[in-house]
C-alpha cells in the first residue's frame, strides 16, 4: 500500500521541519505493515515554511506547494488532483507526532478494514491550568470517549483535522472554500459514499490548545461553527458535535474533575461552551458572517 502525507501549514517552519523528520523516522516501522511512503506534500502560503521542509528532506520525498493564503479548505482544494497514493494522511503543521503515530493509525485501518481512520489529539497543555484543563476535558473526556464509542458501534464519527488517514477514492472531488470545518466535510462526504470510519486511540498527535479566553473562544467558535454550518449546508446530516449533544453530556465534564478546583473549572467550561454556542448562532444565523470574518489565527496555539 502506498501512502502520502499532506501537511497544511501557515508560518510554522520549525514544527513542520520537526514533523517531516519524525515521519522519515517512522518509515522502517511502516514497512512492517507493507506500507510505502510515496511523498510528503507540504502546502503553505509562506516561503519560510516550505523552505524549512525542503531543508530537512534527506530522502527526496518532500514536495512543496505554495497556496494563495485563502485558508485551509482552499489550500486542500487546490491539491486534490495531485493526490495519487492509495491512502492519504492529512495533518497540520502546528502539531507533533511520535515515531509510532502513523504505524498505529494505519495498523488499525488495515486490521479493521476501515476506509478512513482518525488519530487521537492529546493536549500538550498542563492539566493544572484553567485552559489546559479545559483542553483535557474536551479532548479526552469528550472527543476521545465519543469517538471510541461511535467507532465500536460502526457509526459516523468526525475525522480530526489534526490527523486522519483516508483512502483516496473517498476524498471529495472538491472542497468548498467557505467551510469552517473541512475535516467534518470530508468525513461526511466519505460516509455518504459508504466509507467505514474508524478511530485509532493509540495514534497520538500532540496539540497546543489556546491559553487565553479570546483565543479559546475564536478557536471553538470556528470548530463548533463548522459543524453548525454543515448542518445548514447539507440538509439532513448529523455530525458528532452539536449544542444538544453537548448539553446531554454536561455531566461528563463534572465527572472528569479530580478535586474541587477542577470541579469549579468544569462548571466554568459548561458556561463558556454555552456562551460559545450562542456566538455561533448569532454569527451564522443572524449576522450571516462569512468564513473570513470568523476565522482568525490562534496565536497561543503556536507555542510548540
Amino acid at each position: 500500500m502506498n501512502i502520502e502525507v499532506v501537511i497544511t501549514s501557515y508560518k510554522e517552519p520549525k514544527t513542520v521541519a520537526e514533523l517531516v523528520k519524525t515521519i522519515f523516522k517512522s518509515i522502517p516501522k511502516l514497512k512492517t505493515l507493507g506500507v510505502k511512503l510515496s511523498n510528503i506534500l507540504v502546502v503553505a502560503p509562506d516561503k519560510p515554511t516550505l523552505e524549512a521542509a525542503k531543508r530537512v528532506d534527506s530522502l527526496g520525498l518532500v514536495k512543496t506547494i505554495q497556496d494563495k493564503g485563502q485558508g485551509k479548505p482552499a489550500a486542500l482544494d487546490m491539491i486534490l488532483d495531485q493526490l495519487k497514493s492509495d491512502v492519504v494522511i492529512f495533518t497540520d503543521g502546528d502539531i507533533k507526532w511520535t515515531v509510532d503515530t502513523p504505524f498505529n493509525l494505519l495498523k488499525v485501518m488495515l486490521e479493521n478494514g476501515y476506509d478512513a481512520v482518525t488519530g487521537r489529539p492529546v493536549p500538550i497543555n498542563s492539566r493544572n491550568s484553567l485552559f489546559g484543563y479545559w483542553a483535557w476535558v474536551t479532548t479526552q473526556q469528550g472527543a476521545h470517549k465519543t469517538r471510541l464509542k461511535l467507532s465500536q458501534e460502526n457509526k459516523f464519527i468526525n475525522l480530526s483535522g489534526y490527523l486522519f488517514a483516508i483512502k483516496r477514492e473517498f476524498i471529495p472531488d472538491r472542497i468548498p472554500h467557505e467551510l469552517l470545518a473541512e475535516d467534518v466535510f470530508i468525513s461526511l462526504v466519505a460516509y455518504q459514499k459508504g466509507a467505514k470510519l474508524g478511530y485509532s486511540p493509540d495514534a497520538l498527535v500532540y496539540v497546543m490548545f489556546p491559553t487565553n479566553f479570546k483565543d479559546w473562544i475564536n478557536q471553538k467558535k470556528r470548530a463548533a461553527g463548522g459543524d453548525y454550518q454543515l448542518a445548514q449546508l447539507m440538509q439532513g446530516v448529523s455530525t458528532m458535535r452539536s449544542f444538544t449533544k453537548e448539553a446531554s453530556r454536561f455531566l461528563d465534564a463534572l465527572l472528569y474533575a479530580r478535586n474541587l478546583k477542577e470541579l469549579f473549572w468544569s462548571f466554568l467550561l459548561i458556561f463558556a461552551r454555552l456562551y460559545m454556542w450562542i456566538l455561533v448562532f448569532v454569527d451564522q444565523k443572524i449576522l450571516h458572517k462569512r468564513r473570513e470574518q470568523i476565522w482568525v489565527r490562534i496565536e497561543s496555539t503556536k507555542e510548540l
